[in-house]
């Protein structure tokens, strides 16, 4: 599924709920509802910006862990990033990144 696709669906449920007046238990009207609205729709950009690629170019992972990475011509593979900031998998290391992004969380259970 795209970012495009969650994005939209995710504004189409936060500017309904905002319509309908709704947070947890209490009804919100007026410019709270607005307000409540522009933090959720904030909190949604956020996490878009987290999935998208950011070129090695510009910066590695903070921390040491299994990233999307992207190499050659468009590949994609999932790599660790060991505390060199080398890619590898196993005993094997990987050139050529150019471009990785996090994993998405796990689904939770229900």
């Amino acid at each position: 599924m795209s970012n495009d696709y969650y994005k939209r669906t995710e504004w189409k449920r936060i500017v309904a709920d905002a319509a309908k007046g709704i947070h947890g238990d209490s009804p919100l009207t007026g410019d709270a509802s607005i307000i409540w609205a522009d933090e959720r729709i904030s909190e949604l950009e956020a996490k878009l910006a987290e999935r998208e690629w950011i070129s090695v170019e510009d910066r590695l992972p903070d921390t040491c862990g299994m990233f999307l990475v992207l190499y050659g011509y468009g590949e994609t593979a999932i790599l660790f990033l060991n505390s060199d900031k080398k890619w590898c998998m196993g005993n094997s290391f990987y050139p050529g990144i150019t471009h990785w992004q996090r994993l998405p969380p796990q689904p939770k259970e229900k």
